[in-house]
């Protein structure tokens, strides 16, 4: 590149050099960063740059790099041929780990993962030679200093992003594979209530933590919190979200607006059609308020601010401007949300004409002998503006002005305001 001043450099300057030398001063492998020239354009650079070295072109490609090519393609199909057999071994994991599906793993044994090995796994059975492979498998984030569990297998809000579920199969595979444990063991098993209901539960190994378990929850930057939304009849206090209880609920599509005589509005009997016992997940941080958790419910549930009552671990959320940390709501707590609806009476009362109707005030004759008497409306309807033109006036003792009508006093020839002869 040419610089003001300055000679400019040879084509062989070190700038320019590894364009068609190697590392080991052969012919580089890069066709495309190398041209031949003519013989007359040669002439002319060696006039320019005598000291100029030029290779020949018979010269062939360095034997050093082409070997290491070679061998880089080689790697490259032991790579992909070792990720597609950890990948046949693996092909239920792969599947199913981060489904959340877990009644595919009824009475079957089963152990906990880490949901961020599973990611870079399959990244690295996508991309063998470019995503780096999973060096271990490190279970010590779910024990804590006691040797017990930090999260509740039976509770699913513990079961979030951070947490995996494969069978004991895989990770036998896994411990073969790779440097892992420590071993945390899980088997789903059903059984039947009181009630007669057949419902599931984890039985596992180490035990649950509880002091770790709420540390854990509560250390957190940004995390998920589960809002369920009540019907009329359900009680805060009897809502719990147990793992078996989980489903997912179809969104119900939003009522159409009712134009009304006061503008859009909604009606009550459209927004009855929301499901009971429907859940939507919101993210929050610490610093989050209740005002804020309520405009994120206006947007998922579709219910107005003004009718939310929030309840945590059956205790109402009252105050908007309280946060997250002083509520005490940890992550993947459970909110229940309940829809009080809004007085729709006075917004109805036009449409339907009841008794509740309101009734034009009746206006007395204001400023009685000028124009703005003509505002008013006698019974039949007409106005007694025009009814008082060409009649006589309220008051007898005055004569009215015939173009302001303004009421002068009986010995005036000039009305006193607008000065025209009466």
């Amino acid at each position: 590149m040419h610089t003001f001043s300055q000679p400019d450099p040879p084509p062989d300057a070190p700038d320019y050099a590894h364009h068609v030398r190697c590392e080991h001063d052969g012919l580089s492998q890069n066709f495309s960063s190398r041209r031949k020239i003519s013989i007359e354009a040669h002439s002319l650079l060696k006039m320019l740059f005598p000291q100029w070295e030029t290779l020949s072109t018979n010269l062939q490609p360095c034997i050093v790099c082409d070997a290491m090519v070679h061998v880089s393609k080689e790697d490259k199909r032991e790579l992909r041929r070792k990720a597609e057999e950890e990948k046949a071994k693996l092909k239920h994991m792969h599947d199913n780990a981060l489904s959340g599906n877990t009644r595919l793993l009824e009475d079957v044994p089963c152990a906990i993962l880490p949901a961020t090995f599973i990611r870079c796994w399959r990244q690295w059975l996508l991309r063998p030679a470019e995503a780096p492979r999973p060096d271990r498998l490190d279970n010590s984030q779910f024990i804590c200093e006691h040797d017990m569990l930090v999260l509740d297998p039976n509770t699913s809000a513990d079961f979030d992003c951070n947490v995996a579920l494969v069978r004991k199969t895989d990770w036998d595979i896994l411990e073969h594979l790779y440097s892992a444990g420590p071993f945390i063991s899980l088997e789903n098993q059903s059984y039947t209530d009181e009630f007669g209901a057949v419902r599931c539960r984890f039985v596992h190994e180490p035990a649950v933590c509880p002091d770790c378990r709420e540390k854990r929850k509560a250390n957190f930057e940004e995390a998920a919190v589960t809002v369920r939304l009540l019907g009329p009849k359900d009680d805060p206090s009897e809502c719990t979200l147990s793992r078996d209880q989980v489903k997912d609920v179809k969104r119900p599509s939003q009522p159409a607006a009712i134009l009304g005589t006061r503008g859009i509005r909604q009606s009550k009997r459209l927004r009855q059609v929301k499901v009971s016992g429907e859940r939507r997940r919101v993210m929050i941080t610490k610093s989050t308020t209740l005002k804020d958790i309520k405009l994120k419910l206006q947007d998922e549930f579709g219910v107005p601010t003004i009718c939310q009552r929030l309840f945590h671990h059956s205790v109402e959320l009252q105050d908007n401007s309280a946060t997250v940390m002083t509520m005490g709501i940890l992550s993947n707590d459970l909110l229940d949300l309940r829809e009080v609806l809004e007085d729709e009476s006075n917004l109805n009362s036009d449409a339907e004409g009841g008794n509740d109707a309101k009734r034009r005030r009746d206006e007395g004759r204001g400023f009685g002998g000028t124009l703005l008497a003509g505002s008013a409306t006698s019974d039949d309807g007409v106005s007694d503006g025009l009814q008082s033109r060409g009649s006589t006036p309220l008051n007898k003792e005055a004569q009215p002005c015939p173009v302001c009508t303004f009421d002068n006093t009986l010995d005036a020839s000039i009305c006193s305001v607008c000065d025209a002869q009466l």
